[in-house]
């Protein structure tokens, strides 16, 4: 596999680092939304509000919305529902905004970032055979793989989809691949090394197999045995026997091996392209050429190395690309981490706070809704229907959270 890049000299190891921060300031943010749209439904009703504000419960940071006690009490069972819904139905809206804003981040960003000439990398999992030296590094922008052109994020998962089925290599010439071949070769930290013996290597340098052709010579020696003696009779041997003496033979085998090169990655990229089914073509040229491919990691080769699972999963893309050298690629990262963030803190707190559950607002809908409908049971039965419907919640929300932690640790 080949992939044409820019390199970008900035790190987001900074920006990484503050993403816990970004976290925190929006989870309290999405919670004073919550509270406000509590404030805000018992005042269009009428319904004294003393105050809201916000609270660190250990490290869970949270909001509190203060209604009088009596005032509530007195208002409509409908009131109440839309004041105690009212933090999740603002939620929501948020998530809607945000998501909005999420899909305009493009247009907002024009200015500065481009879309449709390729894709900038953002990140590489160090269990991705593309991490480290000779692979990809934040800040790159990829325009293509092999021959397959980039200019969104869904050429990018086309041509690693394309990857899948085809194996690329690069037409070395013979002379080049053969001055180049490693006499041995290492393994460190999981990455196989074939240039240690070669003088004059940069970070550009990396390992390519190849199949090449190799004769190897096998001296014979041809005598008469001692049992073939024996059976023609010929045990003494005289002046008058006759016999003739041992002979040496040169045979050639001719066979193909599996050979590793140190090659520069420039080079070897910019020659004509090959693959596992097709041979070099000679195209008028003297001199034969060989099909080599990038091989790192255990001996495999780039190619094989769950190429789609690796590109995809490990490697982490943005669609916009700099519109000029000056400007750091995790600046669109982070102004899309922004209504990405409020999306998903907003739509999970306003469902959680929807679960029929003790101590979330759900408790509070539960036992207004079976209040108001089953008015006509008695407050001993009523309150049995509310119990059991919140313990219900409450065990499936405890048990959703158990398998998401055991999903995680394993």
């Amino acid at each position: 596999m080949a992939a044409d890049f820019g390199t970008g000299a900035t790190t987001i190891a900074e920006f990484e680092g503050e993403t816990s921060e970004f976290e925190v300031l929006e989870f309290v943010a999405t919670e004073l939304t919550a509270a406000v749209g509590h404030s805000a439904a018992a005042t269009t009703y009428n319904v004294k509000v003393n105050g809201f504000g916000v609270f660190l419960l250990g490290l869970y940071p949270g909001a509190f919305t203060d209604i009088d006690p009596d005032s509530l009490r007195r208002s409509h069972p409908r009131h109440r529902l839309e004041i105690f819904g009212g933090g999740i139905w603002h939620n929501i809206v948020l998530a809607v905004f945000a998501y909005l804003m999420f899909l305009w981040t493009p247009y907002i960003l024009s200015p500065l970032f481009a879309e449709g000439q390729g894709v900038t990398v953002t990140g590489v999992d160090s269990r991705s055979g593309l991490y480290g030296t000779g692979g990809l590094a934040e800040g790159n922008v990829v325009i293509s793989v092999d021959d397959c052109s980039i200019r969104k994020r869904d050429d990018w998962r086309g041509c690693v989809r394309r990857l899948e089925n085809h194996r690329h290599g690069r037409c070395v010439p013979r002379s080049v691949v053969e001055a180049s071949l490693a006499s041995k070769t290492s393994m460190s930290l999981d990455e196989l090394h074939c240039c240690d013996d070669f003088a004059n290597i940069t970070h550009a340098h990396m390992c390519f197999e190849s199949m090449i052709d190799v004769t190897t010579k096998h001296l014979v020696t041809k005598a008469y045995s001692l049992n073939r003696v024996l059976r023609v009779g010929a045990v003494e041997v005289g002046e008058s026997t006759m016999y003739n003496p041992a002979q040496e033979a040169v045979h050639k085998e001719r066979k193909r091996s599996r050979r590793f090169s140190c090659l520069s990655a420039q080079y070897v990229t910019a020659q004509p392209t090959c693959s596992e089914k097709s041979n070099c073509i000679k195209a008028g040229e003297a001199e034969e050429r060989i099909c080599v491919f990038a091989a790192l990691f255990n001996g495999t080769q780039l190619a094989r190395i769950s190429v789609k699972g690796h590109l995809i999963t490990y490697v982490r893309i943005d669609p916009l690309v700099a519109r000029f050298s000056w400007i750091p690629h995790y600046w669109a990262e982070a102004v899309e981490l922004v209504p990405k963030y409020f999306f998903t803190l907003s739509l999970a707190l306003g469902l959680l706070n929807s679960v029929p559950c003790y101590a979330l607002d759900g408790q509070y809908i539960v036992i207004t809704c079976v209040n108001w409908t089953f008015k006509k049971f008695s407050r001993r039965r009523r309150q049995q229907l509310i119990s059991l419907i919140l313990t219900v919640g409450t065990l499936l929300l405890v048990a959703n959270v158990i398998i998401g932690f055991v999903k995680i640790v394993l």
